[in-house]
């Protein structure tokens, strides 16, 4: 019998907003290596312009940042990331 791992725990994005509206999330990530992205869904939608991936980038020890800036308009709504 192959017994199943645990699941993994859910990922969890702190999250900052800056004085011209721009945001920044950064991810706990222990075990990271290779290309990262956060992908923001905006909730109960569809569509492919419902949908948001910003590259990570190493911000330090464990740790992966992600920026949209203000001049990223996002429709109205709750986005999940």
């Amino acid at each position: 019998m192959t017994s199943q791992p645990p699941p993994a725990a859910p990922l969890r994005a702190d999250c900052i907003a800056d004085s011209a509206g721009g945001l920044t999330f950064d991810v706990a990530a222990h075990d990271h290596s290779g290309v990262a992205h956060l992908v923001l869904r905006r909730r109960d939608a569809g569509a492919a312009e419902d949908t948001v991936g910003l590259p990570l980038a190493p911000a330090a020890e464990g740790r992966l940042r992600a920026a949209l800036p203000s001049s990223v308009a996002l429709p109205e709504g709750r986005w999940d990331a």
